[in-house]
């Protein structure tokens, strides 16, 4: 894999970095944009992002890549070292490679606290719960945040590609609430890899847009989406995200510090501490599914972030960014689905209700008890009335 070097394209509205990357005889263009004001921190000279950004395709396809510019000396080590071992950990189909760079530099360091604190915010319960912990007069200056960043690299569907524009006047809202900037950077990292491999190589895209602003932000505090006792599965379902402890302050360079925070908490735990920071019922966004930027209130991270919720006691603290209505329609069903599975999440939930003391309602307790199609069948069985009673039950 060829990745020649960068360009800096105009577009008007946004400003560009683009670089050629070539594997298996097809060259593709890859590019950050940013909005003018940003352009200038852009580096022509450096491919530490397209590096990191074609780094999870070189690793399915088994190809060593070349950089024919210059390269951070720390990112290209760990590439060289650390990076493959780790991602081949998780048993998934990576496979080792060997990076190779026109030139390798040793950035000067910056001076300490003279650049950018950066978060990516999407609106989530992990990205609020960054917020809560990194802002306010108490949070040392090294990790309290300065800018929200908002990387358009590939989260959302193609299908319903403008969920992502409907999403940011919200978010943007939030963010001068807090009175921080917002910096968005849009690329089409995901024509390179596909949406489907986002849950895979999500941190990859998120921390290659990250570099292409580390003229500007010195830490990038990445919410990590999983707790530390969870990290380090293995296996072939088995995600990079998992190892985001270890793995991410290997992306670092000599100008951008990667650090994952957050671990320490459970999701029940970081759903409570969101619940106490006001602007998160004003702005959380958990959704999955809505194509026009809203929560469902349906989907499966949004009925979990509900039942959480209602088991904390601040259901009704977010009537306004959530169908709660919809949400009791579908409740009953969602609390077998808790009841019946082994999923980390699911299973937080259900503690939450055992420590909180709370009893389901006996039908929905023998309804998860039963084996997979027999409750299908009786499902279908069940006639309408019977089954709005059963949503009812609390």
């Amino acid at each position: 894999m060829h990745i020649a070097r960068p360009s800096i394209v105009d577009r008007g509205s946004t400003v560009a970095l683009t670089a050629n990357l070539t594997y298996h005889g097809r060259t593709h263009t890859v590019w950050f944009s940013v909005a003018p004001d940003w352009a200038k921190f852009l580096d022509i000279d450096n491919l530490d992002p397209f590096v990191v950004g074609a780094l999870p395709l070189a690793l399915r396809l088994g190809d060593p890549i070349y950089a024919a510019a210059r390269v951070s000396a720390r990112l290209l080590f760990a590439l060289n070292t650390a990076v493959p071992a780790l991602v081949a950990q998780t048993g998934g189909d990576y496979r080792p490679i060997k990076v190779r760079v026109a030139q390798a530099v040793d950035y000067a360091p910056p001076p300490p606290y003279s650049r950018a604190v950066a978060t990516g915010f999407s609106g989530g319960i992990d990205s609020f719960a960054v917020l809560a912990d990194h802002l306010g007069p108490a949070v040392l200056p090294a990790h309290r945040l300065t800018h929200l960043l908002f990387s358009n690299v590939g989260s959302f569907d193609p299908r319903s590609a403008d969920a992502c524009l409907q999403r940011s006047p919200a978010l943007h809202e939030c963010a001068r609430q807090l009175h921080l900037p917002v910096v968005t950077v849009d690329s089409n990292l995901a024509e390179l890899h596909g949406h489907e491999s986002f849950l895979r190589d999500h941190a990859f895209r998120h921390i290659a847009a990250s570099l292409v602003l580390q003229s500007l932000i010195g830490t990038h505090l990445y919410a990590a989406g999983t707790r530390y006792e969870d990290c380090f599965v293995r296996g072939p379902t088995a995600l990079p995200a998992a190892w985001d402890p270890v793995l991410l302050p290997h992306l670092s360079t000599e100008r951008l510090r990667v650090v994952s925070v957050g671990g320490q908490y459970s999701r029940v735990q970081k759903t409570e501490l969101v619940a106490g920071f006001p602007l998160s019922h004003r702005y959380l966004h958990v959704c999955s599914s809505s194509p026009d930027g809203r929560n469902c209130s349906t989907c499966w991270p949004c009925i979990r972030t509900l039942l959480t919720l209602e088991l904390l006691g601040h259901l009704e603290t977010y009537r306004e960014v959530f169908d709660l209505p919809a949400y009791v329609r579908v409740r009953s069903r969602a609390i077998v689905e808790m009841l019946r599975s082994d999923d980390p999440l699911w299973v937080e939930v259900r503690e939450l209700a055992r420590d909180r003391g709370h009893q389901f309602p006996a039908a929905l307790r023998l309804a998860a008890a039963l084996p997979g199609p027999v409750l299908k069948a009786a499902r279908r069985a069940l006639p309408g009335g019977l089954k709005r009673q059963i949503a009812s039950l609390r």
